[in-house]
């Protein structure tokens, strides 16, 4: 299951006052995030996700991400919801001369639910930690 988002920031936006878009979630754990960054901002486009105050990607509060015609990556999971299921999207655009559409993906699994390479992964740890 996946959540697409496709978010625009106009020209000009600094990051004292970023475009915020607030985006609802179900109860699932986020495996990876893809934001998908368009030719022609030169670096100029940043973003950053955040649930309530905490910074999620980046955890420093002074970092962003940006890119140039690029996919950015992020993998999880990340499931720390505290019940509210909606994270906080900023933008900022301080040197771009044009709006910009930033698409943002978040590959879901519901809570709890393991991917198979994570589950395999875990079946081998058991296998090999020290019995007590």
């Amino acid at each position: 299951m996946y959540k697409d988002y496709e978010l625009t920031v106009a020209a000009g936006v600094t990051a004292a006052s970023p475009t915020e878009f607030i985006k609802e979630f179900p109860p699932a754990a986020i495996e990876r995030l893809t934001i998908s960054f368009p030719k022609g901002p030169n670096r100029e486009v940043y973003v950053r996700i955040l649930h309530e105050a905490e910074y999620v990607w980046p955890q420093d509060p002074e970092e962003w991400i940006n890119g140039e015609n690029e996919r950015v990556v992020i993998t999880g999971p990340w499931e720390n919801w505290d019940e509210l299921y909606q994270l906080r999207i900023q933008m900022c655009s301080p040197g771009a001369r044009l709006s910009h559409k930033i698409i943002f993906r978040f590959d879901l699994a519901e809570l709890g639910a393991l991917s198979p390479v994570r589950n395999a992964l875990d079946g081998l740890r058991t296998r090999f930690l020290p019995i007590s």
